[in-house]
């Protein structure tokens, strides 16, 4: 099968459907985000060799906590929502795509997953940790990286949203990342988005599929327009194929 535009492979989160039966759900604004910017989302339903062939890029969405055994922790807080399934699937799916070389943008969960597939850690629970609760949707600035790519898509400042209970911070970032966007806020610094030197890898703490239209999808507040992210997928998968 053969895509005229590139195809992009979209992650879900394990659900139950209303028949009883077991179901992958995913938000359509992700997939809008990669519809808008000329590429073809296909929902991933399981690891296999073909996505990759497939697929020219991979798009990790956001949903439930990473487990904290894959950072070599135990749980610390009654907070945590893990899917196992969905970790075993996910980090499969990561590695095959870094190891072909093709394009990954990681959003949310997904931004998490690949700082501890790549041996980071995280913050289990932030108000937990003593900073600011992110969780209920904070629109709030962040310090954007000189001469990243993050830079060069949106620009030397942005403003976002954040919808995350759980962080990764300079400590805890994986050593081969660069971080690319940094939050500072009452004596605590998160870090926002990071990069992976020398390959297509971009990856942001906050939703950027909730504001592909200058405005924050859920409040309604202004905020920089997020759409360059997917196009920047969809550019550099179709470059891959």
């Amino acid at each position: 099968m053969e895509f005229s535009k590139p195809a992009i492979l979209v992650t879900g989160a394990h659900t139950i459907s209303s028949a009883g039966f077991p179901a992958l759900s995913v938000n359509c604004n992700y997939l809008e985000g990669v519809s808008q910017a000329g590429g073809v989302p296909l929902l991933a339903g399981a690891d296999d060799a073909a996505a990759v062939r497939l697929c020219a890029g991979l798009l990790l969405t956001g949903g439930a906590d990473i487990h904290p055994g894959r950072y070599g922790q135990s749980p610390q807080t009654d907070t945590l929502r893990c899917d196992p399934r969905r970790d075993e699937l996910e980090f499969a799916l990561a590695r095959r795509f870094l190891d072909a070389g093709k394009p990954v943008l990681a959003i949310c969960r997904g931004f998490q997953l690949l700082n501890v597939l790549l041996g980071g850690s995280l913050i289990q629970d932030i108000p937990a940790w003593g900073a600011p609760n992110h969780s209920g949707g904070v629109i709030h600035p962040v310090e954007i990286a000189p001469s990243s790519l993050l830079e060069k898509l949106i620009g030397a400042q942005a403003v976002v949203n954040s919808y995350h209970h759980q962080a990764v911070t300079p400590d805890t970032l994986a050593p081969e990342l660069r971080p690319n966007a940094l939050r500072r806020e009452k004596g605590y610094t998160l870090v926002e988005g990071f990069e992976l030197p020398g390959t297509p890898v971009l990856a942001v703490q906050w939703h950027p599929e909730r504001m592909l239209n200058g405005r924050e999808e859920r409040s309604d507040a202004s905020c920089t327009n997020m759409s360059p992210l997917f196009q920047w997928l969809c550019r550099t998968a179709a470059a891959s194929v």
